[in-house]
């Protein structure tokens, strides 16, 4: 916990810690930064998977790599 957030939740002291709340793309976002290269693989491996809508769910980009694999695909 930061000094703000001791600070912001004070029953912290009694409970030993507070609920720390993310929106979902936030969520997604560290649960993306925590998992290993294989798991990220399989979820772009997904048939029919699409970087836009990913994008527009998660708000992870992974559009660039797409395109940069389609172009090693095609060359």
């Amino acid at each position: 916990m930061t000094d703000e957030e001791k600070e912001a939740y004070p029953t912290h002291a009694t409970t030993g810690r507070y609920l720390r709340e993310y929106t979902y793309k936030e969520a997604f976002q560290k649960s993306w930064e925590n998992a290993d290269p294989k798991n990220r693989e399989r979820i772009r491996d997904v048939p029919g998977f699409d970087a836009d809508i990913f994008y527009e769910i998660s708000g992870i980009d992974l559009r660039d790599e797409q395109t940069r694999e389609r172009y090693e695909e095609t060359n």
